[in-house]
């Protein structure tokens, strides 16, 4: 018959390896979890840097949209700008729309009007960004609950998204009359 300190040895040790295991198991899920974000941001990524390449190479996208699609690019871009811009986006909207809004979503319209495929890639462009940025820096999400709560009943989302945008550039450092190069693939 074993020992009374066998018995509590092997049951301490017993004990050990299933905290052990479990530690383990949960670990692998959430490096998993991980691992398939960071998957689906680089997918995103890849769509959000196609279309920002069709619509900064393309002469009838005008440079008001290019500049703000290049400040937005980059707020996604780093974690500190993304944490500005989601904490920015939650804030409510200036009660009336700023000139430049207005005049930005005048260039926005024509452009879809005249050129369909590059509202299409615009609007790729700004939500593909957009969902990088809450799967890249998993922490904007919970900055943008309210943003993400009218955002979902809104009829017009994309409208929406790019006029925040508009708002987030309108002191903008970029200069829009620069000579925009897409990166090469």
């Amino acid at each position: 018959m074993p020992s009374v300190d066998w018995v509590i040895a092997s049951a301490l040790f017993g004990g050990l390896i299933v905290t052990v295991q479990v530690y383990v198991f949960k670990r692998r899920d959430e490096l998993m979890r991980h691992a398939n974000r960071f998957a689906k941001a680089r997918e995103l990524l890849a769509r959000h840097s196609a279309a920002l390449d069709l619509l900064l190479s393309d002469a009838a996208v005008p440079d008001g949209v290019k500049s703000a699609l290049l400040e937005f690019s980059e707020a996604v871009a780093s974690e500190a700008t993304a944490r500005d811009f989601a904490r920015m986006v939650n804030q409510p909207p200036a009660s009336t729309p700023a000139e430049s809004t207005s005049f930005f979503q005048d260039e926005l319209a024509a452009l879809k009007r005249h050129r369909p495929d590059l509202g299409v890639a615009f609007e790729t462009a700004l939500m593909s960004g957009f969902v990088y940025m809450i799967y890249r820096w998993p922490d904007t999400i919970l900055m943008l609950e309210d943003f993400l709560e009218k955002f979902i009943i809104e009829p017009n989302k994309v409208a929406t998204m790019a006029d925040r945008v508009v708002e987030h550039t309108t002191h903008s450092t970029i200069d829009p009359k620069r000579n925009w190069q897409p990166a090469m693939a």
